[in-house]
């Protein structure tokens, strides 16, 4: 049926989803998660991650002052 090589292909591509998956999850939710518990910060969520959702922060603001403008 699949070779080896085709099923480490396989997970490998599950993985990376996965991983992406729970990335963009993490830069949506952490804004929600610092307003909810601004007393424990951002040390629980990786470097990237707290960039991206910052950055996706001052986009949506950005956004939302342009359009009320």
């Amino acid at each position: 049926m699949f070779g080896a090589s085709e099923e480490m292909h396989v997970e490998h591509l599950q993985n990376n989803a996965l991983h992406f998956v729970d990335v963009v999850c993490s830069v949506v939710a952490q804004p929600i998660e610092i307003l909810l518990r601004w007393q424990y910060g951002t040390r629980y969520y990786p470097v990237p991650v707290t960039f991206f959702a910052v950055s996706m922060m001052i986009l949506l603001r950005q956004c939302w002052h342009y359009s009320a403008a």
